[in-house]
């Protein structure tokens, strides 16, 4: 499990004393409120990806995906029902 420290970056772990050295030759900041990701270009391509991944695995399920969930129960009962 990775735990977070607030001041210091979770992907290339740069902090406030120690900024990344960005390609235009300024130093970072923070992306995020939570000072948890550097504004450095991996870093925010990093946590768009993870972002996106989260998301897409909280997906809201449709009523044809809950439909199928009941069917599925169903379907042990009656088995068993039957026998």
């Amino acid at each position: 499990m990775r735990f977070l420290i607030a001041g210091k970056c979770r992907y290339c772990g740069c902090t406030e004393s120690s900024p990344c050295t960005l390609q235009d030759g300024d130093t970072c900041g923070w992306h995020d409120n939570t000072r948890t990701v550097c504004s450095g270009p991996a870093c925010m391509r990093q946590f768009a990806a993870d972002s996106l991944r989260a998301k897409q695995g909280r997906r809201k399920r449709t009523p044809a995906d809950v439909h199928a969930e009941i069917m599925q129960r169903n379907r042990g009962r009656r088995s068993k029902r039957a026998a």
